[in-house]
Protein backbone atom coordinates (compact mmCIF):
# COMPACT_ATOMS: atom_id res chain seq x y z
CA UNK A 1 0.00 0.00 0.00
CA UNK A 2 3.03 2.29 0.34
CA UNK A 3 5.50 3.61 -2.19
CA UNK A 4 8.89 2.19 -1.15
CA UNK A 5 10.83 5.38 -1.95
CA UNK A 6 8.62 7.92 -0.19
CA UNK A 7 6.41 6.05 2.25
CA UNK A 8 3.38 7.77 0.67
CA UNK A 9 0.35 5.79 -0.40
CA UNK A 10 0.83 4.04 -3.72
CA UNK A 11 -1.77 4.63 -6.45
CA UNK A 12 -3.73 1.47 -5.78
CA UNK A 13 -4.14 2.19 -2.07
CA UNK A 14 -4.77 5.87 -2.75
CA UNK A 15 -7.60 5.12 -5.17
CA UNK A 16 -9.21 2.81 -2.61
CA UNK A 17 -9.09 5.52 0.07
CA UNK A 18 -10.07 8.25 -2.40
CA UNK A 19 -13.10 6.28 -3.65
CA UNK A 20 -14.45 5.90 -0.10
CA UNK A 21 -13.77 9.56 0.77
CA UNK A 22 -15.26 10.80 -2.53
CA UNK A 23 -18.48 8.80 -2.11
CA UNK A 24 -18.79 9.82 1.54
CA UNK A 25 -18.34 13.51 0.66
CA UNK A 26 -20.97 13.33 -2.08
CA UNK A 27 -23.43 11.46 0.16
CA UNK A 28 -22.96 13.93 3.02
CA UNK A 29 -22.83 16.95 0.71
CA UNK A 30 -19.51 17.87 2.31
CA UNK A 31 -16.31 19.33 0.87
CA UNK A 32 -13.42 17.44 -0.62
CA UNK A 33 -10.50 18.77 -2.65
CA UNK A 34 -7.53 17.37 -4.45
CA UNK A 35 -4.12 18.80 -5.24
CA UNK A 36 -1.86 17.56 -8.00
CA UNK A 37 1.79 18.61 -7.71
CA UNK A 38 4.84 18.01 -9.81
CA UNK A 39 8.52 18.86 -9.26
CA UNK A 40 9.60 21.51 -11.77
CA UNK A 41 12.43 20.63 -14.19
CA UNK A 42 12.92 17.26 -12.54
CA UNK A 43 14.63 15.74 -15.59
CA UNK A 44 17.36 18.37 -15.38
CA UNK A 45 17.90 17.50 -11.70
CA UNK A 46 18.44 13.85 -12.66
CA UNK A 47 20.63 14.81 -15.61
CA UNK A 48 22.78 17.22 -13.58
CA UNK A 49 23.07 15.43 -10.23
CA UNK A 50 22.19 11.81 -11.03
CA UNK A 51 19.28 9.58 -10.16
CA UNK A 52 20.29 9.07 -6.55
CA UNK A 53 19.96 12.83 -5.95
CA UNK A 54 16.73 12.75 -7.94
CA UNK A 55 15.46 10.12 -5.51
CA UNK A 56 16.50 12.35 -2.59
CA UNK A 57 14.53 15.22 -4.12
CA UNK A 58 11.45 13.00 -4.49
CA UNK A 59 11.79 11.86 -0.86
CA UNK A 60 12.16 15.46 0.31
CA UNK A 61 9.11 16.50 -1.73
CA UNK A 62 7.10 13.70 -0.11
CA UNK A 63 8.29 14.73 3.35
CA UNK A 64 7.42 18.40 2.80
CA UNK A 65 3.97 17.57 1.45
CA UNK A 66 3.25 15.12 4.28
CA UNK A 67 4.49 17.54 6.96
CA UNK A 68 2.39 20.40 5.54
CA UNK A 69 -0.98 18.67 5.29
CA UNK A 70 -3.23 17.54 8.12
CA UNK A 71 -3.05 14.09 9.67
CA UNK A 72 -6.34 13.00 8.06
CA UNK A 73 -5.29 14.08 4.53
CA UNK A 74 -3.98 11.47 2.11
CA UNK A 75 -0.74 11.85 0.14
CA UNK A 76 0.05 9.63 -2.83
CA UNK A 77 3.10 9.33 -5.01
CA UNK A 78 1.06 9.40 -8.17
CA UNK A 79 3.92 8.61 -10.52
CA UNK A 80 7.52 9.65 -11.04
CA UNK A 81 7.86 13.11 -9.50
CA UNK A 82 4.11 13.73 -9.32
CA UNK A 83 2.04 13.63 -6.13
CA UNK A 84 -1.68 13.76 -5.46
CA UNK A 85 -3.17 14.94 -2.18
CA UNK A 86 -6.74 14.32 -1.03
CA UNK A 87 -8.15 16.87 1.41
CA UNK A 88 -11.45 15.74 3.00
CA UNK A 89 -13.58 18.56 4.38
CA UNK A 90 -11.64 21.29 2.56
CA UNK A 91 -12.99 23.54 -0.19
CA UNK A 92 -10.99 24.88 -3.12
CA UNK A 93 -9.86 28.07 -1.36
CA UNK A 94 -8.61 26.06 1.61
CA UNK A 95 -6.87 23.63 -0.74
CA UNK A 96 -5.29 26.58 -2.57
CA UNK A 97 -3.86 27.87 0.72
CA UNK A 98 -2.47 24.43 1.58
CA UNK A 99 -0.98 23.99 -1.91
CA UNK A 100 0.65 27.41 -1.74
CA UNK A 101 2.09 26.63 1.69
CA UNK A 102 3.51 23.35 0.30
CA UNK A 103 4.92 25.28 -2.68
CA UNK A 104 6.66 27.78 -0.39
CA UNK A 105 8.02 25.02 1.87
CA UNK A 106 9.46 23.13 -1.09
CA UNK A 107 11.09 26.25 -2.48
CA UNK A 108 12.54 27.17 0.92
CA UNK A 109 13.60 23.74 2.16
CA UNK A 110 14.18 21.16 -0.57
CA UNK A 111 17.46 22.25 -2.15
CA UNK A 112 19.02 23.50 1.10
CA UNK A 113 18.42 20.21 2.86
CA UNK A 114 20.12 18.36 -0.01
CA UNK A 115 23.02 20.81 -0.31
CA UNK A 116 22.80 20.96 -4.09
CA UNK A 117 25.57 22.86 -5.84
CA UNK A 118 25.26 26.07 -7.80
CA UNK A 119 22.57 27.62 -5.62
CA UNK A 120 19.94 25.40 -7.26
CA UNK A 121 16.41 25.98 -6.01
CA UNK A 122 13.84 23.21 -6.26
CA UNK A 123 10.29 24.27 -7.00
CA UNK A 124 7.01 22.55 -7.77
CA UNK A 125 3.82 23.41 -9.60
CA UNK A 126 0.30 22.71 -8.38
CA UNK A 127 -3.25 22.26 -9.60
CA UNK A 128 -6.32 22.24 -7.36
CA UNK A 129 -9.90 21.11 -7.81
CA UNK A 130 -12.79 20.34 -5.50
CA UNK A 131 -16.15 18.62 -5.51
CA UNK A 132 -17.93 21.88 -6.38
CA UNK A 133 -16.31 21.67 -9.84
CA UNK A 134 -18.91 18.98 -10.59
CA UNK A 135 -16.63 16.00 -11.09
CA UNK A 136 -18.69 12.85 -11.68
CA UNK A 137 -16.09 10.57 -10.14
CA UNK A 138 -12.69 10.64 -8.49
CA UNK A 139 -10.81 10.20 -11.78
CA UNK A 140 -12.48 13.31 -13.16
CA UNK A 141 -11.62 15.26 -9.99
CA UNK A 142 -7.97 14.24 -10.35
CA UNK A 143 -8.05 15.11 -14.06
CA UNK A 144 -9.39 18.57 -13.22
CA UNK A 145 -6.56 19.19 -10.75
CA UNK A 146 -4.08 17.79 -13.27
CA UNK A 147 -5.36 20.19 -15.94
CA UNK A 148 -4.89 23.09 -13.53
CA UNK A 149 -1.38 21.78 -12.76
CA UNK A 150 -0.48 22.04 -16.43
CA UNK A 151 -1.68 25.63 -16.49
CA UNK A 152 0.82 26.31 -13.69
CA UNK A 153 3.56 24.57 -15.67
CA UNK A 154 2.77 26.42 -18.89
CA UNK A 155 2.58 29.82 -17.22
CA UNK A 156 6.01 29.78 -15.63
CA UNK A 157 6.03 27.03 -12.98
CA UNK A 158 6.28 27.34 -9.18
CA UNK A 159 2.60 28.36 -9.07
CA UNK A 160 -0.77 27.11 -7.88
CA UNK A 161 -3.66 27.11 -10.34
CA UNK A 162 -7.32 26.40 -9.64
CA UNK A 163 -9.62 24.42 -11.87
CA UNK A 164 -12.62 26.47 -12.96
CA UNK A 165 -15.66 24.46 -14.02
CA UNK A 166 -16.97 25.16 -17.50
CA UNK A 167 -20.13 27.14 -18.11
CA UNK A 168 -22.33 27.02 -21.16
CA UNK A 169 -20.53 30.04 -22.55
CA UNK A 170 -16.95 29.18 -21.54
CA UNK A 171 -14.87 25.98 -21.61
CA UNK A 172 -13.07 24.70 -18.54
CA UNK A 173 -10.09 26.83 -17.56
CA UNK A 174 -7.75 27.24 -14.67
CA UNK A 175 -7.01 30.40 -12.82
CA UNK A 176 -4.25 31.56 -10.57
CA UNK A 177 -4.78 33.64 -7.46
Amino acid sequence: TRDPLTGCLNRRAFFEVFEKEFIAARNRDSKISTIMCDIDHFKSINDTYGHSVGDQVIRKMAAVVTETVRENDHVCRYGGEEFCVLLPGIDMQGAYQIADRIRENIENQAAQSLKLTGGRVITASFGVSDLDAKANDLTELIDQADGALYVSKESGRNKVSLYVAPTQAEPAIASQL
